[in-house]
């Protein structure tokens, strides 16, 4: 199908138009239809078809004999639906999906309260492994104010939130201390860069522009580069301020605003996802205090991995490939 026809589809969806929703909803289950193409009509039929209609996206979801990209795009139709029994469902199938549809899982499951408590009690019984939620998914659950989900975020993860100034103080001194004796190599820090920072950061053309340019930035003074990757909340430039939205059908999201229109606001995720919000669909658009980059980034990282990790951000140019 033509980007043409893709677009006109998209149009006569927003009019809540049955042909448009029709094509859309045929060309999701066409296999001959490029990744793209799919992805594009499942997001149609996410924003603008009748419940009844997005509830038939979780075959799309659970099929692995379809992309990833295709399912985690399925997943995130699914998410609108304020539907009790999806929670249950997606867990079922989680174990089954691959990494990064699991992935997405967990960000629709964070999305609204019942799903993430359902995700925590899963955790807490021993189905699912807690390491397998990255700590800058575990934070989202705060913004629920549950008392059931903090217990169960503190018993399984600890304080994800910052410390005190003294404590990260003292985190940045031990860093400092780590990095002093040798030094690292730059082509691996490049992939430890490209899993880490790179979802939200270029660095010598590698990586996305979530957040700032790193190319240009103070990455000689190592003390200041400690300093944002230890509190990322301490400083943040008004362009990169992100918000949380609070919807009216119960699902919190998190992201910077990319776009805003009369009708909708666009946000743009820490994975570098956009999410179109109707304005209609708002209770509550509020600047976080928090910035989109976890705290404790460094924290899982070997000594050699932080060396790396370090001479390739204080690197002049980007190192051979290993």
């Amino acid at each position: 199908m033509s980007d043409i026809s893709l677009s006109a589809m998209r149009a006569g969806a927003w009019f809540k138009g049955d042909r448009a929703l029709g094509q859309a909803r045929a060309l999701i289950f066409d296999r001959g239809k490029t990744d793209d193409a799919r992805i594009t009509a499942l997001q149609i039929v996410g924003r603008h078809a009748p419940v009844q209609s997005v509830r038939q996206l979780l075959p799309v979801a659970s099929d692995n004999n379809n992309s990833p990209q295709v399912q985690a795009a399925a997943l995130r139709s699914l998410a609108g639906l304020a539907d009790p029994e999806l929670g249950p469902r997606i867990l079922e199938q989680y174990a089954a999906w691959p990494a990064e549809v699991r992935g997405t899982a967990r960000e629709v499951l964070l999305s609204r309260r019942p799903w993430a408590l359902a995700l925590l009690r899963a955790i807490d019984e021993g189905q699912l492994a807690a390491d397998e939620v990255p700590l800058d998914q575990v934070r989202l659950v705060a913004l629920f104010d549950d008392a059931e989900a903090n217990r169960l975020v503190l018993k399984h993860w600890g304080t994800v939130q910052g410390g005190t100034p003294e404590e990260k103080l003292a985190e940045v001194r031990r860093f400092q201390n780590d990095l002093r004796p040798g030094g690292g190599n730059p082509a691996a820090g490049g992939i430890l860069f490209e899993k880490h920072c790179g979802t939200c950061h270029r660095l010598h053309g590698q990586g996305q522009q979530v957040g700032p340019d790193l190319t240009t930035a103070n990455r000689r003074d190592r003390d200041y580069l400690l300093i944002t990757l230890v509190d990322p909340s301490v400083v943040i430039r008004k362009e990169f301020l992100s918000y949380v939205a609070t919807l009216r059908d119960g699902r919190v999201l998190t992201g910077l605003i990319a776009e805003q229109t009369p009708a909708t606001v666009t946000l743009l995720t820490g994975k570098n996802e956009r999410v179109v919000v109707p304005v209609g669909d708002l209770e509550e658009l509020a600047e976080s205090p928090l910035s989109l980059m976890p705290d404790k980034l460094l924290n899982p990282l070997s000594l050699a991995e932080l060396r790396d990790l370090f001479s390739y951000l204080e690197s002049d140019a980007p190192p051979p490939v290993p």
